[in-house]
């Protein structure tokens, strides 16, 4: 059974509903699909360059990479975008053409990172507040960015307006 007419599918994941998700990369959107074919929506228009991979993390996000903006989104349903990493480069926080994406049961996102070389993991974002980046990392209240967030190799993103990093191991 074909499910789609789409002039470009890149990637498909099932959602928690057991709706089929595919990303377009041709028509730059996402389609969701019933399992027995029919569309139920179309989304994402204007908001990704190339998107190609997708997938379906425990808590029901859909994350997606996008291959022409070396980035990955999150979204909560279909048009809420609760964030979005990465640029083009080889730093620890960068992509150069992030072709996979894969979600785990602690909704960590893995990337495979193409053009780099290498798998990167990041876990759920942790909010970080002013206070707390005035502690230092060392001390016990970041060990999981240690030197790096000190010399300014995570960059942080904006989450709800609010500063985070995302953590790569």
């Amino acid at each position: 059974m074909c499910v789609s007419t789409q002039l470009g599918p890149q990637g498909a994941a099932v959602t928690l509903k057991n709706n089929i998700i595919v990303s377009d990369a041709l028509q730059k959107r996402l389609e969701v699909f019933t399992p027995a074919g029919a569309s139920l929506s179309k989304w994402g228009l204007g908001k990704f360059f190339n998107p190609c991979a997708v997938a379906v993390s425990p808590n029901g996000n859909c994350v997606v990479s996008d291959t022409a903006d070396h980035s990955v989104s999150v979204y909560r349903g279909e048009h809420t975008c609760v964030a979005r990493f990465g640029s083009k480069g080889s730093r620890d926080d960068q992509f150069d053409n992030p072709l996979y994406v894969a979600t785990g049961l602690l909704n960590e996102i893995v990337v495979s990172d193409s053009n780099n070389h290498c798998i990167k993991v990041t876990f759920p974002y942790r909010i970080v507040t002013e206070i707390e980046l005035k502690i230092s990392p060392l001390s016990g209240s970041f060990p999981f960015l240690g030197e790096s967030f000190l010399k300014g190799a995570v960059s942080p993103v904006k989450y709800r307006g609010k500063c985070c990093f995302p953590i790569f191991y």
